[in-house]
């Protein structure tokens, strides 16, 4: 694969980690609200949301009218993930919802 970063980038596939003071039950908040369809899954101390790039700000303001308490929000994506999933396949991608 050859371009430039944005070209091979494709925003819809962002993967954001979301920290709360208790994801647990932030996450199953999160599975009953109108944000059900961005919950990608969860890790040992985050949630994964999947969206698009210019989502970023609505679903912040819904997280915070939501109550979540966000610790942290941060994005994944990055060049790395991008040579992980090519060079590793699924495996990287599964790597990130565990």
């Amino acid at each position: 694969m050859e371009g430039k970063v944005n070209d091979l980038f494709d925003p819809a596939e962002t993967i954001i980690e979301l920290k709360t003071i208790d994801h647990e039950s932030m996450y199953e908040k999160l599975k009953q609200s109108s944000l059900q369809s961005f919950v990608h899954g969860k890790r040992n101390d985050c949630i994964l949301l999947k969206l698009h790039r210019q989502q970023v700000p609505d679903v912040i303001k819904q997280l915070v009218n939501l109550d979540v308490p966000i610790l942290s929000f941060h994005s994944k994506h990055s060049l790395e993930d991008y040579f992980l999933s090519l060079t590793t396949g699924s495996q990287h991608v599964e790597a990130l919802k565990n």
